[in-house]
């Protein structure tokens, strides 16, 4: 399964890691507390456990910060497509 089929499946969108990141969140970004009306999405800290993520590998964001982290991490890179 590739990433992008991976970011759409099921299994994705059930993804207990992912729910208890939300969850501990409140559904906001954890930079700056956005919520309402933003989307917010699960920001990878790394790719090592991908399709088996640990507590501690995903980030609550919404797309500004999310954009914003990418080039902190990765200034030489474009970040993945998230369609």
């Amino acid at each position: 399964m590739t990433y992008q089929e991976y970011i759409g499946s099921r299994e994705w969108r059930e993804n207990s890691v992912r729910l208890a990141e939300f969850r501990a969140t409140g559904f906001l970004c954890r930079i700056c507390s956005r919520g309402e009306g933003v989307t917010i999405k699960a920001y990878r800290r790394t790719y090592e456990n991908l399709n088996h993520e640990r507590p501690g590998d995903l980030t609550a964001l919404w797309g500004p910060a999310t954009a914003l982290l990418w080039e902190i991490q990765h200034p030489c890179s474009t970040p993945p497509s998230r369609s």
